[in-house]
């Protein structure tokens, strides 16, 4: 218990937070969006908030994605790149991450044969429950 200036006792609550790193390669062409999902397992169980939402989110850390033209290595214009990560769902003590890339070239009409290898790494957060209120 903590006071403050007003001598109002105040309860301190530790609350552990959870990092999990989620790593996805992903190939695709450049005519439509790829998506990969992967489902984790956390070590304790998410707290909720007020409304009963997980507290639980997940960001992009970091992406690269390479260029290929019939499999081999290629430089080209790029008109759009996009790489997401999402959280799709979140349970007691689980959750399943989306990745999704896509990219276009200048012209995609022009370039069918065009694709692209992507590695997308996902930093997942969460409140976890602390050992003690688990029950």
């Amino acid at each position: 218990m903590l006071g403050d200036a007003s001598g109002i006792q105040q309860e301190v609550l530790a609350v552990p937070l959870a990092f999990q790193i989620v790593r996805f390669e992903i190939t695709g062409n450049c005519r439509e969006v790829a998506s990969e999902e992967e489902s984790i397992k956390l070590p304790y169980p998410v707290i909720k908030d007020w409304d009963g939402n997980p507290v639980i989110d997940v960001a992009l850390q970091n992406f690269d994605i390479q260029y290929l033209e019939n499999g081999a290595p290629l430089e080209y214009t790029v008109n759009r790149l996009r790489a997401k990560v999402e959280l799709v769902r979140s349970g007691h003590q689980t959750a399943t991450v989306k990745a999704s890339v896509q990219i276009r070239p200048r012209a995609p009409e022009a370039a069918p044969h065009f694709g692209y290898k992507a590695e997308i790494t996902a930093l997942v957060i969460a409140d976890m429950v602390a050992r003690n209120e688990e029950s």
